[in-house]
């Protein structure tokens, strides 16, 4: 699966200090830059290198017990695409909401994006891609990188699942797994400012969060994280129940200062 970048542009300095001696040394720096991991639809078109463009788009789908959906309120695509958009909507499996562990019919917000690949001169293939009734994010403020950690080059990961309300809030949050508390109180601090779709009923979604640096034990570090989707919603077949990934990075910097 490829990923893209976007969401980043927040860089933080923490600087250490060494008191006030009047000495000539080495002050130590700590830079961390936050990128949101997307590999689902995000807020913007792009244009590949194959002259393929992107059109995002949001929708409502209604998921019967026996998994029959039907697609409705379709925003983004018009004329004859919205058509040919349906048409490869009605394709899309989906698994039915559950209660007391039974299926129920049940509504959800429908995102994805439309790719249009040239095709001769005139004409272009339609893909539909990255289809989700998992919330999607509107904000994503990152969380800091913790000092103690970057200073030690220690890598970190944090799964939260938070409650979304309908205006697209975070109502609650429920640590699900940390690799250090340092790291588990970074994320509790930013994690009521983070910002999603608006929803038709208050849903879960989880969210991994993944801090690194440029060492050796950062490279190798690849967490896992289960991802179980919300069953209160009905769900594309097979899709994850992870939002799009955020990564915190952090850098330690030496440089001469005179104190």
């Amino acid at each position: 699966m490829s990923f893209w970048c976007v969401g980043a542009d927040r860089i933080q300095d923490l600087v250490a200090s060494y008191g006030s001696r009047s000495i000539i040394g080495r002050q130590d720096m700590w830079k961390s830059a936050f990128f949101l991991i997307a590999s689902s639809a995000s807020s913007f078109a792009f244009a590949a290198d194959d002259g393929a463009k992107a059109v995002f788009f949001t929708a409502r789908v209604s998921v019967a017990a026996d998994g029959h959906a039907t697609v409705s309120d379709l925003v983004g695509p018009k004329g004859a695409l919205a058509q040919v958009v349906v048409s490869r909507l009605a394709k899309i499996r989906f698994v039915p909401a559950r209660r007391n562990g039974m299926p129920v019919a049940a509504e959800a917000p429908l995102h994805g994006r439309i790719v249009l690949t040239p095709v001769g001169t005139d004409d272009f293939d339609v893909s539909v891609r990255d289809v989700t009734t998992r919330p999607v994010w509107e904000k994503a403020q990152p969380p800091n990188y913790p000092p103690d950690r970057i200073r030690v080059g220690q890598p970190g990961a944090v799964e939260m699942r938070v409650r979304i309300d309908a205006q697209g809030r975070v109502s609650d949050a429920v640590m699900l797994s940390s690799t250090d508390a340092s790291f588990e109180h970074a994320v509790r601090r930013v994690a009521t400012q983070w910002r999603f779709a608006p929803q038709l009923v208050e849903t879960t979604v989880v969210v991994p969060v993944v801090f690194r640096d440029q060492s050796k034990a950062a490279a190798a570090f690849k967490p896992q994280f289960l991802c179980l989707p919300d069953e209160t919603r009905p769900n594309v077949e097979g899709d994850t129940g992870c939002t799009d990934r955020l990564e915190v990075f952090g850098a330690r910097v030496r440089r001469e200062v005179t104190i």
